[in-house]
């Protein structure tokens, strides 16, 4: 372990602004690159989970390969390099892919849209913050950098989003990647004179490259798993994935500062989270006994002090200089298995969050493995590290523990968990299906019949149905897009046919297995897959009287259902006379200005209907808008694209 850093002496002040610069710069790009080019990719291929999966692990492999390269490469080389990667970015064939789902069928294809529109840049950019290190012969620029990515964090939701569509996200980042060639230019022309030490001198042992692989898997887990935690369990809020992101990078610029301050000591972070730890968990184990606003704090707290313990590890056994490269090699190595894990296994071997607890644990054991020796003399601080790191590591076990009241059905796939539950009421008992903290639909055993939650008989989608059904004795076809538990199926007639549009396979199996309004038959099917892509895509016959829009309740609404692209496919899949419902209940986002631009631009009459809850029958609250035949006329709307949307000016203040 080093404790004096190297600093790079011969390097001018002037210089040191533009390595400077470009570190900042760099990781900014980065930053804004990953959510622009995703964005630009789900209109075409889905919001399935195998394009988000693929698209995670797509920049999290290109980041290693980007410290591979980095910290190998000479300034020569890279210089070449640089060139190559501004004349691929410049002349990336964005607009080639149109008919990609076609095409392919594949989600796979994410790989190769990314690869040819951002993958030589993203990576060589990635490497530029290994460079500029081994030029400048300093970790402080890791700081620097992360300052960066945090920047951009907040910016792209901020400023970027709201001000400019896709095309001119892209223009700019361009713009600021040609500045960033440019800064790298000059670096490489000050490092010429800088006595940057030797590539891959003094490889570092297995146990120090294993270290730190495991500290960065599990910060990098944690993340994930914390954020999954947050907003699917504790609340559903616009923006709050913002939040554990940005503590992960806070975390990086605190531990990687060279000034020596006191958060730069183990010894409070270890001791923070032998309290913090054993707290979550109890909370975890709580549920919703607690307060969301406990929840969050405490889940927060727990996941900065655990980043503080990971990367204060991974800053304190940094090598010298002159291994610089293998260090940033471990660190992306672990990023990436730290992103399969709650990525692709946890859902695979877990039918909730559990990953969250597990790696809290794991965290508290190798802060334990990695107190100085010897332990001895037992010091005060000492002997609460070791007691508190100890029962830190075996709390979780209380998250193996089957709850008093079981769920009668509890899952987990790529979106989330879902439960089925079952609570007494005055009428009887209610069967309740919840995906984290959105209710999708609920039945009484006593009265099966009774249509409930959003969908009751003076809701405005069972009013729109049942005038289609009047105006058509001979049977209506409708689509809905949300099966939920298959509540609307209970006004599909014997002459009707129903096609419902779901996302995740799981919910049809709780569908058919708990809920009892879907009998399927060749007059009610369920179409699995993303509904924009299935309604564009598939081969039934037909058009629709009604198309039933319902997929918003949450706080990650699917934008790409909302936008002008959207709405010229459900004009051809939806007969003129027919009708067109959008469910807009939501507790954060305000939706009705989004949707009466849809009816602007559709040219369609818009009526809003308002429910309020009606506990006699399990009724909710709910607000539909219905687009029918006849000129629009309202207050102006705003019309998303699939190149612009932002959900800031329609989140709820109060």
């Amino acid at each position: 372990m080093t404790d004096v850093l190297p600093t790079g002496g011969s390097t001018s002040l002037s210089a040191s602004r533009y390595f400077q610069a470009a570190a900042f710069l760099g990781s900014f790009l980065l930053f804004v690159v990953q959510p622009m080019e995703a964005k630009r990719i789900l209109p075409l291929l889905g919001g399935t989970a195998s394009v988000w999966t693929v698209c995670l692990l797509f920049f999290q492999c290109a980041l290693f390969l980007g410290y591979a390269y980095g910290a190998t490469a000479s300034r020569a080389v890279h210089t070449v390099v640089l060139v190559l990667a501004a004349i691929a970015a410049w002349k990336a064939p964005v607009t080639t892919f149109d008919h990609l789902y076609s095409a392919h069928q594949g989600p796979w294809v994410v790989a190769v849209w990314l690869g040819l529109l951002t993958g030589l840049p993203f990576v060589v950019i990635a490497a530029g913050s290994v460079l500029l290190q081994r030029w400048a012969g300093t970790y402080r620029l890791y700081a620097v950098s992360n300052a960066g990515s945090l920047a951009a964090l907040i910016a792209y939701p901020l400023v970027f989003e709201p001000l400019l569509d896709l095309d001119r996200q892209r223009s700019w980042w361009l713009a600021g990647g040609a500045v960033y060639a440019g800064l790298m230019l000059v670096c490489a022309w000050h490092a010429r004179t800088m006595d940057a030490p030797a590539r891959w001198k003094s490889r570092p042992g297995a146990a120090s490259l294993g270290k730190w692989m495991l500290f960065a898997a599990c910060g990098t887990g944690l993340l994930a798993a914390a954020t999954n935690q947050i907003c699917q369990e504790v609340a559903s809020l616009p923006f709050l994935w913002v939040a554990p992101l940005a503590l992960y990078l806070v975390s990086f610029i605190l531990t990687f500062d060279t000034g020596g301050r006191w958060w730069t000591r183990p010894s409070i972070w270890n001791l923070a989270a032998a309290v913090a730890i054993p707290v979550a968990v109890i909370l975890y184990v709580l549920g919703p006994q607690v307060g969301f606003v406990w929840h969050l704090a405490v889940d927060l707290g727990v996941l900065f002090v655990c980043l503080m313990v990971c990367h204060g590890q991974l800053a304190a056994s940094r090598p010298p200089a002159e291994a610089l490269g293998w260090f940033y090699l471990a660190l992306s190595a672990g990023g990436v298995l730290g992103t399969l894990f709650p990525a692709l296994l946890a859902p695979l071997w877990f039918a909730s969050y559990a990953e969250f607890p597990l790696l809290l644990s794991a965290i508290a054991l190798l802060a334990l493995l990695s107190l100085p020796r010897p332990l001895l003399p037992l010091t005060m601080v000492r002997r609460l590290e070791l007691f508190g790191l100890a029962l830190a590591v075996v709390a979780p076990v209380a998250v193996l523990t089957p709850p008093a009241v079981p769920p009668l059905y509890q899952s987990r796939s790529f979106y989330g968990v879902l439960r089925v539950t079952e609570r007494q009421e005055p009428q009887g008992t209610l069967r309740v299906l919840t995906h984290g903290q959105t209710v999708h639909g609920t039945q009484w055993r006593e009265h099966p019949e009774w249509p409930t939650t959003y969908y009751t008989e003076a809701s405005g989608v069972a009013r729109a149905i049942v005038d289609e059904q009047r105006l058509r004795a001979d049977g209506i076809r409708a689509g809905v897009v949300g099966l939920g538990a298959g509540t609307l199926a209970h006004y599909a007639r014997p002459q009707d046919t129903f096609h419902f549009y779901e996302l995740d396979p799981e919910v049809l199996h709780v569908a058919l297995e708990y809920f009892r309004y879907l009998p399927l038959s060749d007059k009610t099917a369920v179409a699995p897959g993303d509904a924009r892509q299935s309604l564009a895509h598939d081969d039934l016959p037909g058009a629709y009287d009604v198309l039933v829009v319902d997929a918003f309740s949450s706080d990650s609404i699917p934008v790409h259902l909302l936008t002008r692209e959207a709405a010229n496919v459900y004009r051809r899949r939806v007969k003129p006379e027919g009708s067109i419902l959008f469910h807009i209940s939501n507790r954060a986002l305000n939706l009705e200005p989004v949707v009466r631009g849809l009816a602007q631009y559709l040219n369609r009459k818009a009526e809003i209907f308002r429910n309020e809850d009606q506990p006699s029958t399990g009724g909710s609250s709910a607000v539909w808008i219905r687009l029918r035949p006849g000129a629009y006329e309202g207050p102006r709307g705003v019309l998303w694209t699939d190149g612009y949307s932002s959900l800031w000016p329609l989140i709820r203040l109060r």
